[in-house]
């Protein structure tokens, strides 16, 4: 039986909104989300994102990105501990 009827717990519901290569963005559920995790969960989902981007970004701009990535790896590596 599932806690959350808003997101039958996964922790994510639909935001309506699109990512420019058209994938639908999820956000953090309101109904069972505290701050840090929601917080994790951005986190996370920007990091998805920047990799997605550095897949498909001008050579130029890729080391910008994995300095980004790796600033996330950061945070995210001390919301563990």
């Amino acid at each position: 039986m599932t806690r959350c009827k808003r997101c039958n717990d996964t922790g994510e519901v639909d935001s309506g909104g699109f990512s420019p290569q058209g994938h639908p963005i999820s956000v953090g559920c309101p109904d069972c989300y505290d701050l840090a995790e929601t917080t994790r969960f951005w986190r996370i989902a920007r990091l998805r994102s920047l990799q997605t981007t550095r897949d498909y970004a001008a050579p130029e701009l890729v080391p910008q990105i994995t300095a980004k990535i790796d600033r996330l790896l950061v945070l995210l590596e001390e919301d563990e501990q």
